[in-house]
């Protein structure tokens, strides 16, 4: 199918759907996902769902919730970012056979994979099935990014169970890129940083693969192996890690963004239709320095006492600097909105909530992940149109409270 087909499945019912969303930047594709009303993206995904439950997946844990609820939230970035339906739902799928990082099989490669390509379609449950069967790691951290490109002629890589070859086009190459991108943003925040420590920014030594582990490495994204393509001056020895961090943790945002634009700034090199819209379609490349400092600049904003109306100009002057860092996080944009409705400046609201807004859609997940992707859209609407209206900010918690209905 088309990369906009699911466009355009959806624009052929809109009229008399959702009315409360009317802004020319919500796509229908966006309204129908906010809509939770997902057969109008894609009419299988109900049945889909209906089988990953069927198999557990709403049971199994998964880093900030369920696989199943990780499942469909990277169906839901691709559907967003208009990838084609094959791949889409390659992501409601892409760990059902288990893979090179998590043990969260579901279905049996040996024998589910006629009733997957049934559900899913033949050309999605290839990929499914290859993505499942190939080391990941090894194919971007240790082999794409030391070459910066994509070769034309693809990678031949063995199997990560049996060792016979696999071949991976250019073209399905690209796609590994993207759903790794939507798999890495939909999952990670700071657990996974205080788990991994600094082996977050370096592969895995070669003793410890996740082949050699067979697949009992639970670790399901290739961003807790990132580098920053400076291999020939890493150490040769184990990393630290720190397996006995507690779960969840602080929740901090993940340092996770540079490993993404890293991931889309190779994709620029492949064939593909359409481009993630994220990180300016993979032309800006964020340095892991930049946007740890971006990052704990926001955490101190939200670290602060939340009673003390003093320190508002100090973290607009926070929260600007993490912008000018890494321009590409929308919650930053969100609280700078509330910061300067509380001044009165209902411009300098307006703006930035506007461009939280257009951020969130871009993404299609959220970069703090203390509260839903839908909860930070929602509470940044809220702020819009208080901009919009120029009302003043309530002077008691009575008044915040009240708020909440979305025009």
């Amino acid at each position: 199918m088309a990369a906009t087909a699911a466009a355009a499945t959806v624009a052929a019912t809109a009229a008399a759907r959702l009315p409360l969303i009317s802004s020319s930047r919500f796509t229908e594709v966006a309204k129908a996902l906010l809509a939770e009303d997902w057969a109008r993206v894609d009419k299988r995904v109900p049945h889909l769902l209906a089988r990953l439950t069927e198999r557990g997946a709403h049971q199994c844990w998964h880093k900030h919730g369920t696989f199943k609820q990780h499942l469909l939230g990277v169906w839901k970035v691709l559907a967003l970012w208009e990838q084609p339906q094959a791949l889409a739902r390659c992501g409601l799928f892409h760990s059902a056979y288990s893979n090179s990082y998590v043990n969260l099989a579901i279905f049996k490669a040996g024998t589910d994979r006629g009733l997957v390509q049934d559900d899913c379609g033949a050309e999605a449950e290839e990929l499914i099935y290859k993505f499942c069967v190939v080391d990941r790691q090894n194919i971007i951290v240790d082999t794409l990014f030391p070459m910066e490109r994509v070769p034309a002629e693809g990678l031949t890589v063995p199997h990560i169970h049996t060792g016979e070859p696999v071949h991976l086009s250019s073209e399905l190459l690209g796609q590994l890129l993207v759903m790794t991108m939507a798999d890495v943003a939909d999952q990670q925040y700071g657990w996974q940083d205080d788990l991994f420590g600094d082996a977050q920014w370096r592969p895995r030594p070669a003793s410890t693969s996740a082949t050699n582990k067979n697949n009992t490495e639970a670790t399901d994204d290739v961003a807790n192996n990132n580098n920053n393509n400076n291999n020939n001056e890493e150490e040769e020895h184990e990393a630290v890690m720190y397996p006995y961090t507690l779960w969840p943790g602080l929740s901090k945002p993940g340092l996770w963004m540079y490993f993404v634009s890293q991931l889309a700034a190779l994709a620029r090199t492949c064939p593909m239709s359409v481009r993630p819209p994220v990180l300016d379609e993979g032309r800006f490349l964020l340095n892991r320095t930049a946007e740890r400092q971006a990052r704990d600049l926001y955490w101190e904003v939200i670290s602060e006492d939340p009673r003390d109306k003093s320190k508002v100009d100090g973290n607009i002057t926070k929260l600007t600097q993490a912008l000018t860092i890494n321009p590409y996080l929308a919650e930053p944009h969100t609280l700078l909105a509330q910061c300067y409705l509380i001044k009165g400046d209902f411009p300098a609201a307006l703006k930035a909530a506007d461009e939280a807004v257009d951020l969130l859609l871009q993404w299609g997940t959220n970069w703090d992940k203390r509260v839903s992707f839908e909860a930070w859209m929602a509470w940044t609407r809220v702020l819009l149109q208080h901009a919009e209206d120029q009302t003043v900010w309530h002077g008691n918690s009575w008044g915040v409270i009240n708020l909440g209905l979305v025009r």
